[in-house]
């Protein structure tokens, strides 16, 4: 064996799974050692370790505003890199290593907005108009939020144990082609505007807490008089909702808390982008 590689292959040594670690300790071992420390073998094996690693030990989500990890450890987490990708982005930049890693949400969190994603475009604007002409009629009935054809992710949205992933892999596609168009220059600001574009234009509440209505007429009612008709008797997860969800009744309170929890994970994904992007 040459000098060189000698001395490359002494500097290797063997990076594997350690009870409990996070996807941060492998990406921390990958970090110390430089890529081009690892054999393909290696690559391999950290990428698939990064990609598996999906239960991560919690801290309170008011650190987000210091960009710690606070991914969710009980329903799973989302990637907003995607994780196909994963070998070639450890074997890339140290940055988007990082953002791979870090840029992370709840995947209770990802509700589709169904302006863009629903089981039934025209079942929703049924269901809506019937919900917005009883509130302007005053009849007090109201509809089921299973009525509207609402979509999440796996392991997130669901109505008695069934998720609802209908147009995951639409939404992914497209989330996957802003790293593929961004990536062949490590062009991170760019990736990062379209990002957050694709994240306001696609996740239900997370610009506001208003239903899109699709053109049903409003008039006499407000939005909030809207949400308030319609009872939730979804899931945000396969488990429930979330435990600081409190008491959801109505779209209204949905509403409530996921535009708050865009709000926090919204602060924590930008943290964690300006931390890694001068990495």
């Amino acid at each position: 064996m040459p000098a060189s590689a000698a001395m490359k292959a002494a500097r290797r040594s063997k990076i594997t799974k350690q009870r409990g670690a996070s996807s941060n300790y492998y990406l921390a071992r990958l970090l110390e050692r430089g890529v081009e420390n690892l054999s393909d073998d290696e690559q391999q094996d950290v990428a698939l370790l990064i990609k598996a690693s999906h239960r991560i030990t919690p801290v309170s989500t008011s650190k987000a505003g210091a960009g710690k990890t606070v991914f969710n450890s009980v329903t799973g987490h989302h990637e907003w890199l995607p994780t196909d990708r994963a070998l070639q982005i450890v074997q890339s930049t140290k940055v988007w290593a990082g953002f791979y890693t870090n840029l992370r949400s709840p995947t209770w969190l990802l509700v589709l907005n169904p302006d863009n994603f629903c089981l039934d475009r025209t079942a929703y604007v049924a269901a809506l108009t019937a919900a917005a002409g009883a509130v302007r009629a005053k009849t007090g009935k109201t509809i089921p939020a299973s009525s509207l054809g609402l979509v999440g992710h796996s392991g997130g949205l669901s109505y008695k144990g069934t998720q609802l992933t209908t147009h995951q892999s639409t939404w992914h596609d497209q989330l996957r082609g802003l790293y593929d168009l961004h990536a062949p220059t490590n062009n991170y600001d760019a990736y990062w505007v379209d990002l957050q574009k694709f994240i306001g234009d696609n996740f239900l509440f997370s610009a506001s807490p208003t239903l899109p209505t699709c053109g049903v007429d409003l008039t006499g009612i407000s939005n909030d008089d809207l949400m308030k008709a319609i009872t939730w008797d979804l899931d945000l997860s396969g488990r429930g909702n979330p435990d600081d969800a409190g008491s959801i009744e109505t779209l209204y309170d949905v509403a409530q808390f996921l535009h708050a929890q865009w709000n926090t994970w919204g602060q924590y994904l930008a943290n964690s982008f300006q931390a890694w992007r001068n990495a």
